[in-house]
C-alpha cells in the first residue's frame, strides 16, 4: 500500500487499483483519477516551464504491473 503526498495531491495506491491519466496538451492540463478511491487531481501545465511536445515516461516495478493505452478525443 502507497501513501504519497506531492503538494496538493494525496496519492493513494494499491494493488489492483485503476487509475486513469488523461493529457489534454490543447488546453495544457494533465488530469490523474484513481477510480478506486474516488481520488481526482488535476494541474494546469505552464508550457513555459514545460514547452511542448511532451514526453510520457512511465516505470513498471513490479513483476504484474500493468498499463493500457486509449487514445481519448473530446
Amino acid at each position: 500500500h502507497h501513501h504519497h503526498q506531492y503538494d496538493v495531491f494525496k496519492c493513494e495506491m494499491d494493488i489492483n487499483h485503476i487509475t486513469e491519466l488523461f493529457i489534454d496538451c490543447d488546453r495544457h492540463k494533465i488530469h490523474l483519477r484513481n477510480e478506486s478511491v474516488s481520488l481526482v487531481h488535476e494541474i494546469n501545465v505552464s508550457t513555459i516551464k514545460c514547452p511542448l511536445p511532451w514526453i510520457l515516461y512511465i516505470g513498471l516495478y513490479g513483476a504484474d504491473d500493468q498499463i493500457r493505452l486509449q487514445l481519448a478525443y473530446f
